[in-house]
Formats: C-alpha cells, sequence, structure tokens
C-alpha cells in the first residue's frame, strides 16, 4: 500500500472540521490522559471563571495529537494525520494544524 499524502483541500477541510471542535476552547489535563508528553510540560488549567462549555477534556480529543504550549519544542516529523493543538498561558487553543 503506498501513503499519499493529502491535499491542501483535503488538510483545510481537516482543520476547519477540527477548529469548529477545538478553536478558542479550554484544554483541561484530566486523569484519563495518557500521553507521556505532557507529563513534560507545565500543566496549564483553565481559570475557575471560564464557562465549562468552552472547556474541552484531553481525553476526549482523539489520537494522534500534539500539544503544543508557549515555548514548547516540537519535532520535526511529518505526520499530516496527527492533530496539532497550539494551547496559550491560559489552556485555550488559539491555533490548529496537521502536520
Amino acid at each position: 500500500m503506498i501513503f499519499k499524502f493529502p491535499t491542501q483541500e483535503e488538510t483545510n477541510l481537516k482543520i476547519a472540521d477540527a477548529e469548529a471542535l477545538y478553536l478558542n476552547k479550554y484544554i483541561l489535563i484530566d486523569d484519563d490522559d495518557d500521553s507521556s508528553m505532557n507529563a513534560q510540560h507545565l500543566r496549564v488549567q483553565p481559570a475557575a471563571s471560564v464557562d465549562p462549555e468552552s472547556i474541552i477534556k484531553n481525553s476526549q480529543i482523539p489520537h494522534p495529537k500534539r500539544l503544543i504550549y508557549p515555548n514548547t519544542p516540537v519535532t520535526r516529523d511529518l505526520r499530516p494525520n496527527r492533530l496539532n493543538l497550539h494551547i496559550d498561558n491560559s489552556a485555550k487553543i488559539f491555533k490548529i494544524g496537521f502536520f
């Protein structure tokens, strides 16, 4: 079986779908998290004043995924099916990509 990279249009559709679900939401690292990468990074949690409707649990986000916090180094390996969530200091998801 030959691997075929997604077209730009396919990638844009995946990003739009993910943005509808996760963009501007706050991520909560919950006990169900099985990602060893999160243990290595500062666990930023949403403030108590954040609307509960705008919080998504890490365990609810499908794999493969990568949580990218401020100043977090990332590898340059290309995985077009990996969801990359860029998270700010308030635990808000502000950018989404697949790479």
